[in-house]
């Protein structure tokens, strides 16, 4: 945090101290024509291997809402509406962002954001899109002529275009990441060659890294390349088996609400669904009524529910508990997707579950909805 400066007097030192963090705050102020009101949330994005983080979450009414986060740099923001499975994003370029837009039409080219990192970004969008439909049109051309790259024999050829215009794709990313006056907006772009990372993307990313020294995502975001280019030169490490239906399940051992240590196996003897969430996941939270239908109704038959959180921030994680009533035993080691659960059960999302057995044994995985009240009232008859 910055350091509070040129303070001659109490009254001044008291200023500085309340106006820190109203320094670094900005907001986001939307109008969106033909938005039902429901709720909006605020994500941060990180171009590093950092899940997305809820930052703010806001009402809409009749299309407009006001989204708020503190961010001491510049970095790029996904807002996403509740039930329009709609989204957009935005960098904090500006302290105020202005954001309109139509629900009904929304596209790069009809969303409006009051400041140049966005105005720019939202022209990169619409013109790589436009290279992208280019390339698409080659691709089936390729498909139809059979997609051979090495039978091209002419000017005309579409292996030959296709192989000319990917090149000029990539040239343009990296120019446009070499000379943007943005490091959230270099990054954005640098996003759409980064796979797999090339010794190309590895020295764009170094220029940008020297040429914005301050951006912490930037030097975040080498360092992981440089490991990945790192570990492709090494042999892969053998494939950990995914528990299943008849498998033993692992162990956890981790800290509950209280902070003291709690495993999976003192709950021996009885039925267990091990429920994978985190406060931070919608569809998590939407699903959290199901799981609370049926330990309501199970609970007094040898059933209970396990919940293992993914969350980073511990007050979320205890909020959420609350908000949607979750009264089971509930642990988290607060790592998010460097938990040792996931390492363990290997799911690629959540929510996940596994329903266990009194004896410790898997028995399904992954129920949902009228599914988990189904299996359940089969196994406890």
């Amino acid at each position: 945090m910055r350091k509070i400066i040129g303070v001659v007097m109490l009254a001044g030192f008291l200023f500085s101290c309340g106006s820190k963090e109203d320094a670094n705050r900005f907001s986001i102020n939307g109008d969106v024509k033909n938005l039902p009101d429901q709720q909006v949330y605020l994500e941060q994005m990180y171009f590093s291997d950092k899940n997305p983080e809820v930052l703010d979450t806001a009402d809409v009414k009749n299309g407009k809402f006001v989204l708020s986060a503190i961010a001491p740099q510049e970095g790029l923001y996904r807002v996403v509406f509740e039930k329009n499975k709609v989204l957009f994003l935005v960098i904090n370029d500006k302290k105020e962002l202005a954001v309109t837009t139509d629900v009904n039409n929304l596209s790069p080219k009809t969303l409006r954001i009051s400041t140049p990192a966005n105005a720019s970004m939202y022209n990169f969008i619409t013109e790589t899109n436009k290279k992208g439909e280019e390339l698409q049109v080659l691709v089936d051309q390729l498909k139809t002529a059979g997609g051979n790259a090495d039978t091209a024999v002419s000017a005309n050829d579409p292996a030959k275009a296709y192989g000319e215009k990917e090149a000029a794709f990539r040239n343009y990313v990296y120019t446009y990441a070499d000379t943007c006056t943005s490091p959230s907006l270099a990054l954005f772009a640098l996003g759409y060659v980064s796979r797999p990372p090339s010794e190309r993307l590895q020295k764009a990313l170094t220029a940008l890294a020297k040429r914005f020294p301050a951006s912490n995502e930037t030097a975040a975001v080498l360092n992981m390349v440089n490991q990945q280019r790192e570990q492709a030169n090494q042999p892969p490490p053998p494939p950990v088996a995914i528990p299943q239906p008849g498998d033993m399940a692992p162990e956890i051992t981790m800290p509950d609400t209280e902070g003291k240590m709690f495993s999976l196996s003192s709950l021996r003897g009885k039925y267990v669904l091990v429920d994978f969430w985190a406060s931070w996941c919608l569809p998590c939270r939407k699903e959290n009524p199901n799981v609370v239908n049926a330990y309501n109704k199970y609970s007094s038959k040898n059933f209970t529910v396990l919940g293992v959180s993914l969350d980073k921030k511990k007050e979320a994680w205890l909020e959420a508990i609350q908000q949607d009533g979750l009264n089971w035993k509930h642990i988290s080691d607060l790592k998010q997707w460097d938990s040792e659960a996931q390492k363990l059960y290997q799911f690629g999302g959540i929510p996940y579950n596994v329903l266990v057995d009194p004896q410790g044994k898997i028995i399904a995985v992954s129920l949902r909805e009228a599914e988990l009240d189904k299996t359940l009232e089969k196994m406890l008859k």
